[in-house]
């Protein structure tokens, strides 16, 4: 999930590589209005901020323009979409691992949350 620091970390690089065309960054409440909808809509897709601004940074090279949301996520989809196919077997395997790992945790944690909650309610 995008969080709104990381959607306005992308609209800076926006803002750096297209001084003309790119969303306000003067006006604090415009700037937390655009990245709340910006990071909702980057997080439909769960990309990364550093996929995000390398998208941003990639499209600049060949727009003058500034990227709209839906311009910058086909283009960070695409990043993701590569760097999927150059991995290897074993990369893959330890980036599933990982993930693996941080579910359990989560999970656990969760369990160990459900089991205080039953004996706090058990005590009440």
């Amino acid at each position: 999930m995008t969080t709104v620091s990381e959607a306005i970390e992308v609209m800076r690089v926006v803002a750096m590589c297209h001084h003309r065309t790119a969303p306000r960054m003067d006006d604090r409440e415009t700037v937390l209005w655009t990245a709340e909808v910006w990071a909702e809509l980057f997080s439909v897709y769960n990309l990364s901020q550093g996929d995000l601004i390398a998208a941003v940074k990639k499209r600049a090279r060949g727009s003058s323009d500034a990227p709209e949301p839906a311009e910058i996520i086909a283009v960070a989809r695409e990043i993701r979409r590569e760097r999927a196919e150059r991995e290897t077997t074993e990369e893959r395997h330890e980036r599933e691992s990982a993930i693996d790992a941080k579910v359990e945790g989560r999970i656990r944690s969760l369990s160990e949350y459900a089991n205080r909650f039953a004996i706090e309610e058990k005590n009440a």
